[in-house]
């Protein structure tokens, strides 16, 4: 498979438009849009999806742009896509939005969630891609951590079990050196998963000691925890060391 990334922006009044054959956070975070394009022998999708740069340091953070987990998920998942059509799946951490939408666009029933502040972009891609989905795409307020979640989460699978659950850069470490939020995420997964869930989860190998925060805290939560081998389904340009791919099964 082939994945073209262009990217788009403002500079002192002028349009520019960029492709590029790697990797490039810094300049993935100065785009107003990105355009993706997934490509194998029998399929291709295009995405674009509109960032907000200029929020990554306000209300809406890390959210309002593309991470490079989630470029790196969409291209696994893209391998395997004839497995998604009518799947019911759960994004967490959506952000702009790529790894739900794409699953969407494979025929997936795709909830997207993130913070009340990212919604608006989130819903905003949703409109602007939702006539390339062969499935069903709709956005939610979620958060792990905070009061309700859990309830709310679990009114969730009432309506209908995940197949699936991914998440895309959503494990850090914070400025103390602590991983804050990974135990009420890994506890959010306990509650959306049932016996026959498969959560996908990629994340930025910072340190061994995020790796091992979230490894030791998945098993704890009752998770079998499998690392991922995945650089040999993935374009070139994707093969970086850096993102580690999870999968996670709950056990009990």
């Amino acid at each position: 498979m082939q994945m073209r990334i262009r990217l788009s922006r403002w500079e002192d009044g002028v349009h520019k438009e960029d492709s590029t054959a790697r990797l490039d956070r810094w300049a993935t975070h100065e785009s107003d849009s990105v355009d993706l394009e997934f490509v194998s022998k029998d399929a291709s999708i295009t995405l674009r999806l509109q960032q907000q740069p200029h929020m990554l340091a306000r209300d809406m953070g890390v959210g309002s742009v593309l991470w490079d987990g989630a470029f790196v998920l969409s291209a696994y998942l893209f391998e395997m896509r004839k497995s998604y059509q009518g799947l019911r799946c759960i994004e967490l951490g959506s952000g702009v939005g790529l790894v739900g939408l794409l699953l969407a666009c494979m025929g997936a029933q795709v909830v997207m969630t993130d913070r009340p502040a990212v919604i608006p972009v989130l819903q905003g891609n949703i409109r602007q891609n939702c006539a390339h989905c062969a499935g069903t795409p709709e956005a939610q307020s979620l958060q792990w951590g905070v009061p309700g979640c859990l309830e709310q989460a679990a009114a969730l699978t009432r309506q209908q079990p995940f197949g699936l659950i991914v998440a895309s850069d959503c494990i850090y470490i914070d400025q103390v050196g602590q991983a804050p939020s990974t135990q009420h995420f890994l506890e959010l997964c306990a509650v959306l998963c049932s016996k026959h869930t498969r959560a996908l989860i990629t994340f930025e190998a910072r340190s061994d000691e995020l790796r091992q925060a979230f490894v030791d805290g998945a098993s704890a939560t009752g998770f079998q925890v499998c690392r991922l081998d995945h650089q040999d389904r993935l374009p070139v340009m994707l093969q970086v060391d850096y993102i580690e791919l999870y999968e996670l099964r709950l056990i009990r």
